[in-house]
Formats: structure tokens, sequence, C-alpha cells
């Protein structure tokens, strides 16, 4: 069976997701907005690092078979292209389309563009299978690059392509993978020939290095409210009580083991109260002042920062909702919505100003995002 880039590395997270996506798709969750969203940001990326390599041409992807795309990439290979986007290629019954394919002195350099701000392990494996496929076709593989956002780089008047990408040199550790390969592909083509799915259990696999589109179904075992709720429990500590067939609360026998509100969160659920520490939050409420400002901020990020100072990735404030508690119980709102396009830091940053005094309460849901955000 042929196999793309991307499903070699879905079997490298999982099997069974690679065979249910050839076999069963229909259980498989679509893509919701953030997906698509973080899909969309990975387009825009790819296409900016390809004005790194200038002059170049892009294979077409739609109307286009993946026959006529191989074909169209030799023609521009025979015709001296420099620089191929989306250069096209089988061996092995593997299908890969290269992000941008260098030509140089009859040796050719991949580069892999990721919207990450670091090269990820999966992303070696990438590479690996490209480095693979234009191997065996004879091709002298000169360097493979992983390209990725610097998100130490601070915006300027205009953009700074150059500053904005990181091009690391993974050549070596593709190299180490190769050896794998063979192998790999064996063992995907053997689950993928079997009639039946993969008996593979849920574990942390899956939700790394991606949150797998198979895990509603997967996961249809887990009652609503499990252990996996445990609040701030590393995965791996939840996967080995799964692994002792503990699933809910009440087969906890000791909770020693975990912190302090971890366990007030295990007895909650066991002793099915609401349990209430009324004097911690009564010296908690003795420390606030009248009036009280109540703020929640919403953000949004971007990988090409479209405004001067920012950095890719920066949580951006454009959005606040502030509801003053006076102590007669009177409630005031003032809120704060930028225009689309236009840059809101200044103009948020005026309104905080003269909507919340200094030397105030102010109190957030979640201090540990709202804080850095309001100093901003």
């Amino acid at each position: 069976m042929k196999l793309s880039k991307s499903l070699y590395t879905r079997a490298i997270q999982c099997q069974k997701s690679l065979w249910l996506k050839k076999h069963n798709k229909d259980v498989l969750t679509p893509p919701n907005a953030a997906a698509q969203a973080i899909f969309e940001n990975g387009n825009e990326v790819g296409d900016l690092a390809c004005k790194l390599f200038p002059n170049g041409v892009e294979i077409p992807y739609l109307n286009t078979t993946f026959q006529d795309k191989i074909n169209l990439t030799q023609e521009y290979i025979n015709q001296g292209t420099q620089n191929i986007y989306e250069a096209t290629f089988e061996f092995d019954g593997i299908l890969i389309m290269i992000d941008i394919l260098n030509i140089k002195d009859n040796s050719v350099i991949i580069n892999e563009v990721k919207s990450s701000t670091q090269v990820k392990d999966i992303y070696l494996h990438d590479a690996s299978i490209q480095y693979y496929v234009l191997n065996g076709l004879g091709y002298d593989v000169k360097k493979v690059n992983i390209i990725h956002i610097n998100n130490q780089y601070v915006r300027d008047e205009e953009l700074d392509i150059n500053q904005l990408f990181s091009i690391v040199d993974v050549t070596y550790e593709v190299k180490e993978l190769q050896s794998n390969i063979k192998n790999n592909l064996e063992i995907f083509r053997k689950t993928l020939a079997k009639e039946d799915e993969p008996n593979i259990d849920i574990g942390t696999h899956c939700n790394d290095p991606y949150d797998c589109d198979a895990i509603n179904y997967c996961w249809s075992h887990i009652p609503n409210y499990s252990i996996f709720d445990i609040s701030r429990l590393k995965s791996q500590k939840k996967f080995e009580l799964y692994k002792n067939g503990i699933l809910e609360f009440s087969q906890i026998k000791d909770i020693n083991s975990f912190s302090i509100s971890q366990q007030i969160q295990i007895e909650s659920e066991r002793q099915n109260r609401t349990i209430i520490n009324k004097e911690a939050i009564k010296e908690f409420l003795d420390t606030l002042t009248y009036p009280i400002y109540h703020l929640d901020f919403e953000t949004f990020q971007q990988a090409i920062p479209e405004f001067k100072g920012v950095s890719p990735y920066s949580q951006i404030p454009f959005q606040y909702s502030l509801h003053i508690e006076h102590e007669d119980g009177r409630l005031e709102h003032k809120e704060f919505l930028a225009l689309d396009g236009v840059d809101p830091r200044e103009e948020i940053s005026k309104r905080l100003v003269e909507d919340i005094p200094s030397n105030v309460t102010v109190l957030a849901y979640n201090m540990g995002f709202e804080k850095p955000s309001y100093k901003e």
C-alpha cells in the first residue's frame, strides 16, 4: 500500500491511528475551527518561507493528480530551476511533497517548513522519509533543513524574514534515522494489510506529539469524569493508574502520593460532597478592598507579527471586560474591543489607565495569564 509522509508520521505516533485512517476513517474526528486555524497558519508561514528562496516555481496542489505533480517537478528540474515549492516525488510506494527543494550543483537541499518555534522529534521523522525517497531516486541530498519560527525575533517597522525564521541543519539526525525506515515501512504495511484494527490501548501517545483525531473513538470506554480529570496530575501518573485498572475516584485506595489540592478533589468525589475551606476564603476576602475591579482579557497570537515591537506568538490583548463591584453592591461595567486589523496595544493601554485607578484591588480569573497581559 502506498504511504505519504503524513501517513508515515501518523504511524510513528500510533499504528492504530494509521489503520483507522485507511480502513475506518469515519470514526475520526473532523478538524475543528481551532485545528483549521492552525492548518491555515502553517500555510501562511510556509508561503512566507518561500521568499527565503526566491524566484522559484510552485507545483500546484489543486486540479492536478499526484502523477501530474511528479511529472511537472521533473520538468522543472530538467529545465534547471533552482527552487521548487511543493516538489513532488514517489519512491518505494512513498509519496512526498517537499516544502522547498533547493537545487545546486547537481545536488539538492531539502527544506521543511514548520510554524513551530523549535525542532521537534516528529519533524525529524518527517524529514527522514523525504530524504529516504530522494536518496532512493538517486538524488545527491547535500543537506536537510528544518525552517521554523524564531520567537526571539522582535519586529521593527518592516518584517525581516531572515530574522523571523531559523534554519536548522538536521542532516546528521535524518541520516541516523535512515537505518530504521525500511523496518518501519514493513511493519506499517503489515498493519495496513490486516483486516482487523490493531489492538493498541490508549496511552501518552494519544496526545504526543499531536492530539490524535481518533481520541473520541479510542477513549469511548473512559467515563466522562475519571482519574484523567485529576487536576495538575502528570499524564504518566494518570496512565499508571489506568494500567492498574483504576478509572474512577472511588477505586483510589492510597491518596497520600497526590498533592494536597489533588487529595481534596479526590476526597470530594469519593465522599460526594463539596469541600469548602471557609477560613481560607475569609482570610483571602479580608485582603480585598472596595471597589473591586473584576478584569477579563481576550488576546490573540500571530506567528508572523504584524506590529512593531511584537515577537512571534506573543499574547496581544485586544479586548477586555471590566466589572466594578462597589461595597454597597452596585456594579459598573466597562469594556473595550479593538478594531479589526489595527494594532490594539496603545489604545487598550490608554483605556485601562482610564478605567482602573492605581492601588486598587483587581481580580482576574486566571492570574498567571491575565497579569502579564495587564502589565504589557
